[in-house]
Order: structure tokens, then C-alpha cells, then sequence
């Protein structure tokens, strides 16, 4: 006879504890649990390596379950028969190594894999991508006027070289939507053209390429003009300086693809296009007062003190501002001072630096934190605000 095992669905499984077959899988599975080492920035990778296959994988499909009428739904709770119940860490640690092996299946032509001798077994460049730079705009109306200003966000990639970093993270900060949607998008066109980029090192600039619809907006003024020229500045020379320290202020050439005139940024005659292109500072500094630099909007956080980075410009010298909300309610704020180069009492306009707020994050729930920049007479303080979950 075949020692094969057929269990009714319908009925109640075997005690695992009790079954041989059971007890081998759980070891295995446990073995093969404990040898996996995760990355810091593992789930930056996958998610990444999934966005770039558009959803084909069929890893998505693996967080959904298959519902009694024979469709799917996502699980979000129910009852559990009784005899299911105890299967349940066995089946759980057999879908992981299941989901594991789907992500690798996305993810293998991307990434190096090691022998046991700690030789890369392919030959996809080593170490893992790094998340990119990108300078997104944040707009507020004071006076009837529209200003803008820069805010930094690290989006993921699976792009390498200099070049490929480039033209993903233009095209983030040009075609794409923030991910904090308190943020705007500048450009015209599509959402989805690429701008093309390119590092020339024999020229010494960072080249970029619009599309004729990326520069058509229509009533456009010289600020908004102003704002998409130095968010391509800052996000190329910010993705530059990962491999060169020295590129802070590299120039950008700005051109238009396929034309043979030299047209303007949105129309406007101050700023025509085909030339160079550096960062502004001083107090022509673009970059927003105040934001938040991690944890990043829609994350999940543990329950847990929590420290929060905040980058302050010049005029946060004195102090930023914040505010801790939970489901609604307000449940704590205070000042924290940033620290500068050289002290707060030697920053000058376009100095910058970090502050640290340790907030109570051992409540679950929903949360949103606010920072902003001192009140400055005349003149509404700029803010930023992230929301996240506390499970």
C-alpha cells in the first residue's frame, strides 16, 4: 500500500504534534527559516522588483485567499474550524517559503547570489540598489501667491549605474506622483514619459532631456518655472553626489528632445532652456524650511519609542515646532532644537540641519505628525506632516 496520506478538506486536519510527516516539515521549514538573513533594505528591493515586473510575478495573488464560492478574497478574519486551527503555523511557514520563492523568481536576474564561499554565483553586479534621491515640490497660497518650495523623498529602484540612477530619478521627480500626497507635480505631460539623463564626465554635467509637453503649462508663472528648474538640479546632482562627495554643485544642462530651437520652461522668456543649470542658495535656497525625513508617509511603525529626523533650514534655527496626533487626537507636541555646522548661532540663509523628536508610538493606531518652522511676522511657517500605523 502507498503511504501517502489523503486528509479531507471538509473535515479536521491531524494534530501536527502528533503526525511524523508534520513534525519533518516543521523542522525543515524551520531550518530553512533560520538560515535566512534579511537586508535592512530587503523590502525596499522586493517591492521594488515587483513594480518593475508589473504585478506579473503572481506574488501579488499569494495575499489573497480562495473564498467558499471559489473566487478570491483578502483575508481579513472569520472563524477557523477547529481541527484547521493547529495546522495553522505549519501552513503559515509553508506559504513563506512559497512567497519567498516567488519574490526570488523576480528578483534572481537583479540580484547576486552567493555560494557557500561567499563567490557571487551570476553575473549581476554586486550590492543591493539604493533608494533614490528625489526632490519633490510642496506649494502654499499666501497673499492670493503661490509659493513653492523643495521637500526630499527616497523612493525605490532596482537602477545601478550613475546613468540609470539618473534617469529614474528624474523621471520620479518630473512624471510621477509624491509619495506624500501633500506634494505637487510641476510638469506637464504624461505621467508616464522617461526624461533622459546622463552623466558627461568629459563635459562635466549632468544632461537631461525633456519631452516638448514637459515644458507646456499653461499659465504658468516665473515661480513655478523657477521650482521645476531647481527640483531637476537638486534631484541630479543629489543621485551624482552618491559617487562623487565633490558634485554638490555640478551644473545641469536642461534641453528640449527632438527640437531644434531653444524654447523656455513653461513658456516663461527668463528662463530658456539648452543651457546650464546650478543649485540656488543663500537666500535664493529652494529647499523647504522644514521636513520630515524618516519615517516616510503610509509606513508601518512598531510599538515603540520612536526617533524622528527632521531637516530645518535657516529659518529653524530657533526651534521646530511639532505636533503628535493619534486617531484624531492630539496626544503630544513640543519644540526640538536643531543642530548646524558650526552651532545655530553661526547658520546662515541656506545652512541646514537635523532634529531629533522621540515620539510615543506604543499605542496602535493612526498616526500623523506635524513639524514647522517658527512664525515668522508676515508670514505663515511653513509645515510638513507624515501620517503612519501603529499596529
Amino acid at each position: 500500500m502507498s503511504d501517502e496520506r489523503i486528509v479531507d478538506p471538509t473535515g479536521s486536519a491531524p494534530d501536527p504534534q502528533d503526525d511524523p510527516t508534520a513534525a519533518l516539515l516543521r523542522d525543515v521549514l524551520t531550518r530553512e527559516a533560520d538560515a535566512v538573513r534579511p537586508a535592512p533594505d530587503g523590502l525596499a528591493r522586493i517591492r521594488a522588483a515587483i513594480e518593475a515586473e508589473g504585478g506579473r510575478s503572481g506574488v501579488r495573488g499569494l495575499v489573497s485567499m480562495t473564498s467558499p464560492s471559489g473566487g478570491t478574497r483578502p483575508v481579513r478574519g472569520g472563524r477557523v474550524r477547529r481541527g484547521m486551527r493547529r495546522w495553522s503555523p505549519v501552513l503559515a511557514a509553508a506559504a513563506s517559503v512559497v512567497l519567498l520563492a516567488g519574490v526570488a523568481g523576480v528578483a534572481l536576474d537583479r540580484f547576486p547570489i552567493f555560494d557557500s564561499r561567499g563567490n557571487a554565483a551570476t553575473t549581476t553586479p554586486q550590492g543591493p540598489p539604493k533608494l533614490l534621491p528625489v526632490y519633490a515640490v510642496g506649494e502654499r497660497t499666501q497673499d492670493g501667491r503661490t509659493e513653492y518650495a523643495l521637500f526630499r523623498e527616497y523612493r525605490p529602484t532596482t537602477a545601478r549605474s550613475v546613468d540609470e540612477r539618473l534617469k529614474a530619478a528624474l523621471t520620479e521627480a518630473v512624471s510621477r506622483p509624491a509619495q506624500d500626497p501633500d506634494y505637487v507635480r510641476v510638469f506637464g505631460g504624461s505621467g508616464g514619459t522617461t526624461v533622459q539623463a546622463r552623466w558627461d564626465a568629459a563635459a562635466g554635467e549632468v544632461q537631461v532631456a525633456l519631452t516638448p509637453a514637459m515644458v507646456t503649462v499653461r499659465r504658468a508663472g516665473d515661480d513655478r518655472a523657477r521650482i521645476a528648474i531647481q527640483q531637476l538640479v537638486w534631484t541630479a546632482s543629489a543621485v551624482l553626489s552618491e559617487t562623487r562627495p565633490d558634485s554638490a554643485d555640478v551644473p545641469v544642462r536642461i534641453s528640449i528632445s527632438g527640437s531644434t530651437q531653444s524654447p523656455f520652461m513653461f513658456g516663461r522668456p527668463t528662463y530658456l532652456l539648452g543651457g546650464q543649470f546650478r543649485r540656488a542658495h543663500g537666500v535664493d535656497d529652494p529647499l523647504a524650511p522644514v521636513w520630515i525625513v524618516n519615517p516616510g508617509e503610509q509606513t508601518t511603525l512598531g510599538r515603540q519609542m520612536t526617533t524622528v529626523d527632521v531637516s530645518a533650514g535657516y529659518t529653524g534655527r530657533t526651534g521646530v515646532a511639532w505636533v503628535l496626533e493619534r486617531d484624531g487626537d492630539m496626544v503630544a507636541n513640543g519644540t526640538a532644537q536643531p543642530g548646524y555646522v558650526n552651532g545655530a548661532q553661526n547658520a546662515v540663509p541656506g545652512s541646514r540641519g537635523t532634529a531629533k523628536i522621540e515620539i510615543d508610538t506604543r499605542e496602535p493606531g493612526d498616526y500623523v505628525l506635524t513639524v514647522s518652522e517658527p512664525q515668522r511676522e508676515g508670514s505663515a511657517p511653513w509645515s510638513d506632516s507624515k501620517e503612519f500605523t501603529v499596529n
